[in-house]
């Protein structure tokens, strides 16, 4: 190779890298005809997920991301791994849950090795509200690679 070529590959290397670093998270099909983006990200022993919906269906902002302390369970004895988080959106007047907050959980399955997941996001009315009777589960299907996540 000539030194031209050599300097151009260095000279374009870090912008590859960076694009790289830099993907757009997953996208999700929401109710079949939404999308939602999905991130995780591991510390440690702490998993972040982030969430960007491009519907909020009254219970949150439609592309604002959301994000919260999530859990990785694997169960070795089904070849599956589910994925959980809990969100907090604001009250949305116009919204089923009227002027209270919104508590949001996610429920991510993967079986094996697969690329897809199926799952939802339940919403309950309140603060810190994760249990009791839904106010609605929004249905979240598609392919999330392996490698985008823990």
């Amino acid at each position: 190779m000539t030194r031209l070529t050599w300097a151009l590959i260095l000279l374009l290397l870090p912008a590859c890298v960076e694009r790289i670093r830099h993907k757009p998270p997953p996208e999700l099909e929401l109710e079949l005809r939404d999308k939602i983006s999905v991130s995780m990200e591991q510390s440690g022993d702490t998993l972040t997920i982030t969430v960007t919906p491009s519907a909020g269906y009254g219970l949150m902002a439609p592309n604002v991301a959301l994000t919260g302390d999530g859990r990785l369970e694997r169960f070795v004895e089904a070849s599956s791994i589910l994925y959980t988080a809990r969100f907090s959106s604001p009250a949305d007047p116009s919204g089923p849950c009227g002027n209270e907050p919104v508590s949001l959980a996610l429920a991510l399955h993967r079986q094996a090795g697969n690329d897809r997941v199926s799952g939802g996001l339940t919403a309950y009315c309140g603060a810190s509200q994760w249990h009791g009777t839904p106010k609605r589960v929004l249905r979240i299907a598609g392919s999330l690679p392996l490698d985008s996540v823990p």
